[in-house]
């Protein structure tokens, strides 16, 4: 059906006619009353100066100051005037404290010249009865207006805070509201500038209330202006505004509460190549009233919340060339014929990394009308009305990718709508790529089907990358089933190209998560029409298994190198009568290939001491720390990980060639774990725990007096917990893949053999100790790392084959002088699927 055009007042227009009415951009008019006392006393003394204040406390029916330079006024008591209530020239200060009626027309409150400074005080009133008023108003390059109190303005076209820029350069010009300006007649304004680079503020305790038609909040129609709204505005009539900039290169800020209610009102409008910021909460309950209005070249950030409740009403609306706008938060329409955001022009640019919802018919997330743009949601958008789209095209060259999700619920609505159903306006869409959930069931409708293509309009498939996601299993979907590209799209007389995917048959596209599989059937010579896709589950694949898999080599390397380490630590001085000491640091990187593809880099350091328990025993304690960082890409995960680890440790010598060596040591790792999906992300924390013992007997085989080799066996134990964790994506419209990973323990039971080689060498008090070693190590249980996960109302179990048998090796040299000694290693772990390399050093100590 074809659309009403959106229209608007021509009274805040900047093609010829007035923004607030006739008065709001001519010249002030300054009235001087000969009667006033003040004025008298300061031209009877010559060259007064700025530092010589004059105070009312009376009560006065006269204006306060002769407009002179270089004035100083206090107004603590009434003033009420037919003119200006307070006015000065040029570097002056007014300041007032009690009460400033005005009673004429075309008259101000406080009125001062260049660098002047204005205040009205927290118990400051100024009321401005007639039309043309304004409350506070400064003309010049420098100064500023400051209210703290109460502004009340009863006549239209008036302005509560008004500044002109007079040259060409705004040196610097600043309103500033931290009280209440109320406007309770039509066309007022609360804060006005005309001038280049002049900054309006509503601070966070300011509130602007405007009850008439045609009203503004703030207005800047110069320049390189700044607007700036920290507080609460609320205009209520038809055809009014909340803030607005319309020079060239302005920013505009809201960071506070916008509340629109009159019909065709606009909570904030951008005039050519402004920048809007909307950090704060607009609420618009007109009908055809808009949050955001955006002019050529205008661009937007918002990640604040925009909601109307009308119908013909937009969160957002542009019109012209060279729109931006970037949204990640909260756009949200009501009523028929309402849209999240809407812009016609050429050359958009749209991305949506929030969510958007529009609940009546007719209505869209997101509609372009123009050539040469694109479109781009990583978000959500939400569409439940009859004939509501997600997207619509009309408009040539358009790229549109959706990489998050769209939801359309009403009946004749599509996720993608190109031209519209009658043909009277047509499309050219390209779709770079698509993140689609199966849903056949919602295909039988072909009016109700992902895209739809109007008569004369083209949708193409250009190497399209389609993001699948499984659908609901009541409307048919299964895992690994194959669904015709075909039935996704409703064609009504346009024309689809292209195709999906690459030529490759059978090729992974791509699934929302890792343990997503996509695939593709069909080449791009049969055309999008004539292709296939499936999605599979891959239960090894998911992100809990990657963190367990990732935790258990990973403990199980920092465990095992504390069993090298201070198997070799024992010999630091072998003949030290009493305590020796030993430090060391370490880095390792390990690799994780196949299924459970993953990194690891660790730094760590391990302290300790033993000492001689009679001839034949030596026992000690060891401890340490480490930090590790680890990635594993196929399953969407990366992590870092603190751990502790404490135990004691001891060799009993048999005979002088034959001992034994015993460890006991328990470890504690802090993690946290970084999931994601396509688009959006998850983290959970956790706490796992380890413990690890280990018996070894070595056997010293002397060859010379400098080398010996010692074949070494040794039996281990490895037992690990790793607790539940979750995955609760941000984003609102992946909540139902969130997934549930289940608590699991590991444990292991090792055989290990090596032979080692170690040398000999004295020079003086020096000793030098090089060893090489060889070995195997054998995992002598099943060796499977397990993790239960649910998903989307199922449980899963996976499995993943840990490496059981590797190789290991073992070079490096210890120094000894004295009671010192050092030592630097490497250590190496090789399987077919895991391998870990060390290089650590020693530092030793005997007292």
């Amino acid at each position: 059906m074809s659309r009403p055009e959106k229209q608007f007042s021509p009274v805040f227009s900047r093609n010829g006619s007035p923004l607030f009415g006739p008065s709001f951009l001519r010249p002030f008019v300054r009235t001087r009353l000969s009667a006033v006392f003040a004025a008298i006393l300061l031209a009877a003394v010559p060259g007064i100066s700025f530092s010589v204040q004059t105070v009312n406390n009376g009560d006065m029916n006269i204006t306060f100051g002769d407009g002179s330079d270089n004035l100083d006024l206090l107004n603590n008591g009434t003033i009420r005037a037919y003119g200006s209530g307070m006015e000065a020239g040029a570097h002056s200060r007014l300041e007032n404290a009690g009460t400033v009626t005005v009673l004429g027309g075309n008259a101000y409150g406080m009125i001062a010249g260049d660098g002047a400074t204005l205040t009205n005080q927290a118990t400051g009133i100024i009321n401005v009865s007639q039309s043309d008023g304004h409350g506070m108003a400064l003309t010049g390059n420098t100064g500023n207006i400051t209210n703290n109190g109460t502004i009340n303005l009863n006549g239209r076209y008036g302005v509560g805070l008004f500044a002109r820029d007079t040259g060409d350069v705004a040196e610097s010009v600043t309103l500033t509201n931290n009280g209440t300006i109320h406007g309770a007649t039509a066309s007022d304004v609360g804060m006005a500038a005309e001038g280049k680079g002049i900054a309006l503020v509503n601070s966070a305790s300011g509130i602007i209330l405007m009850d008439g038609h045609d009203n503004g909040g703030i207005v800047a129609s110069g320049d390189d202006s700044t607007v700036i709204n920290n507080g609460a505005i609320t205009v209520s009539g038809y055809g009014s505004k909340g803030i607005a900039a319309f020079g060239n290169h302005s920013v505009l800020a809201n960071n506070g509460d916008i509340i629109v209610t009159g019909y065709g009102s606009n909570a904030i409008e951008a005039g050519n190549h402004v920048s809007v910021i909307q950090t704060g909460n607009i609420r618009v309950t007109g009908t055809d009233g808009t949050g955001v209005l955006l002019e050529s070249g205008a661009s937007l950030d918002n990640s604040g919340s925009i909601i109307t409740t009308q119908s013909g009403s937009h969160a957002i609306y542009g019109f012209g060339d060279d729109i931006s706008i970037t949204n990640t938060h909260t756009l949200q329409t009501g009523g028929e014929n309402a849209i999240g955001i809407a812009l016609s022009g050429e050359n958009i640019h749209i991305l949506n990394r929030g969510q958007i919802t529009t609940t009546g018919q007719y209505g869209e997330g997101i509609s372009i009308s123009g050539d040469g743009s694109t479109v781009s949601n990583a978000g959500s958008i939400t569409t439940s009305g009859k004939e509501a789209h997600g997207i619509f095209i009309t408009g040539g060259n358009v790229t549109v990718s959706n990489t998050g999700r769209i939801t359309v619920t009403g009946p004749g609505s599509h996720e993608l709508m190109v031209g519209n159903s009658d043909g009277s306006v047509t499309g050219h869409v390209f779709v770079d790529t698509w993140s689609l959930a199966l849903s056949p069931g919602q295909w039988n409708d072909p009016a109700s089907r992902p895209f739809a293509v109007g008569p004369g309009s083209t949708l193409t498939f250009s190497g399209t990358r389609l993001i699948l996601r499984p659908g609901n299993t009541v409307s048919g979907f299964e895992f690994g089933k194959r669904y015709d590209v075909a039935d996704m799209i409703d064609n009504a007389g346009g024309s689809v190209t292209g195709s999906i995917g690459s030529d490759t048959p059978d090729s992974t596209i791509a699934g929302a998560m890792p343990m997503l599989r996509a695939n593709l059937y069909g080449g791009s010579a049969d055309g999008a029409l004539n292709q296939q896709v499936s999605l599979s589950l891959d239960e090894n694949g998911n992100h809990g298994q990657g963190a367990n898999n990732g935790s258990v080599h990973r403990t199980a390397a920092r465990l095992w190198l504390l069993e090298r380490t201070l198997g070799d630590s024992f010999d630091t001085l072998v003949a030290a009568p009493d305590w020796s000491f030993f430090v060391q640091p370490y880095y390792q990187h390990s690799r994780v290939t196949g299924n459970a593809h993953s990194k690891s880099d660790s730094e760590g350091l391990i302290a300790g001491a033993t000492r001689p328990i009679g001839d034949n025993l030596r026992l000690g304690w060891h401890a340490g720390l480490e930090h590790t960082d680890l990635a594993a890409s196929r399953h969407g995960l990366k992590s870092d990980t603190n751990a502790w680890q404490a135990g004691l440790h001891g060799k009993y010598s048999l005979t002088p060639c034959w001992a034994l060596h015993g460890q006991i040591t328990g470890t504690v790792a802090r993690s946290n774990y970084d999931f994601s999906m396509e688009g959006d992300a998850a983290s959970d924390k956790r706490t796992e725990y380890g413990i690890f013992t280990r018996l070894k007997s070595s056997w010293d085989i002397p060859v010379t007096a400098r080398h010996t080799l010692s074949p070494e066996i040794g039996l281990a134990w490895l037992w690990m917990r790793n607790p539940a964790m979750n995955a609760h994506w941000k984003q609102e419209h992946n909540q139902e893949m969130n997934l549930h990973f289940e608590k699991r323990d590991f444990s292991a039971v090792y055989g290990t053999a090596d032979l080692r080689w170690r040398g000999k060498y004295t020079s003086g008090d020096t000793v030098i100790r090089p060893t090489v070693a060889l070995g195997v190590r054998q995992n002598l249980l099943d060796g499977h790392v397990e993790s239960g996960f649910t998903f989307m109302g199922n449980r899963y179990t996976s499995y993943l084959d840990e490496d059981r048998t590797t190789g290991t090796a073992d070079i490096g040299v210890r120094i000894t002088r004295n009671n010192l000694s050092g030592t630097l290693r490497y250590n190496g772990e090789y399987g077919n699927h895991f391998t870990s390399h060390i290089i650590w050093a020693e530092f030793g100590a005997t007292f």
